[in-house]
C-alpha cells in the first residue's frame, strides 16, 4: 500500500537516480522548442487570438484547444451561422466563460466539451428565436400600417 510518505521517499529516489549523470539529466530535459509549436499549432488551426487565450488559460493542451474551437465552429454550422465569423468568436467565449463558472461552482462536469457544446445549442437557439420573433413584430407592424392606410383611403 503507498501512502504519501512512501511517494514521497520514491519520487526523490527516482529524481536522485535521473540527476546522478548530468548527461542524464540533460537527456531527460524536455526540448526547449515544445512551447512556440504549441501555440502554432493553435494558430495554424485558425483558433481566433481571443478564444486561444482564455481556452488556455484553463486548458493548455493544444489538442482540447483545437477541439473546443472545432466544437463551436460545428454547432454554428449546424445552426447555419458559420459565416458570421464574430458571432461565432463571441458565442464562443460567452459560452466558454459560463461553463467555467458551472465548473467552479458545481463539483463536477464529467465531460466540459460536452457541456460546452450544450450551452452552444442553446445560445444559436435563444438567437433563432429572437430572430424570429423580431420578424413577426415587423409582420404585424407592416400589416397594422397597410390596415391604417386602407382605413384612410375610405
Amino acid at each position: 500500500m503507498l501512502t504519501f510518505t512512501n511517494i514521497k521517499k520514491r519520487e526523490e529516489k527516482e529524481r536522485k537516480k535521473t540527476y546522478a549523470n548530468d548527461t542524464h539529466a540533460q537527456e531527460m530535459e524536455p526540448p526547449t522548442d515544445q512551447k512556440p509549436r504549441e501555440d502554432s499549432q493553435a494558430k495554424n488551426n485558425s483558433i481566433p487570438e481571443e478564444f486561444a487565450r482564455l481556452v488556455k488559460s484553463f486548458y493548455p493542451e493544444p489538442k482540447i484547444m483545437r477541439e473546443f474551437w472545432r466544437m463551436s465552429t460545428t454547432i454554428a454550422y449546424r445552426n447555419c451561422r458559420e459565416k458570421e465569423h464574430e458571432l461565432i468568436v463571441e458565442t464562443s467565449i460567452e459560452s466558454f466563460k459560463q461553463l467555467i463558472r458551472k465548473i467552479k461552482t458545481r463539483k463536477e462536469v464529467r465531460n466540459p466539451i460536452a457541456y460546452y457544446t450544450g450551452i452552444l445549442n442553446k445560445k444559436y437557439q435563444e438567437m433563432y428565436f429572437e430572430e424570429l420573433y423580431q420578424m413577426k413584430i415587423q409582420m404585424v407592424y407592416l400589416a397594422s400600417k397597410k390596415c391604417m392606410k386602407r382605413q384612410l383611403k375610405m
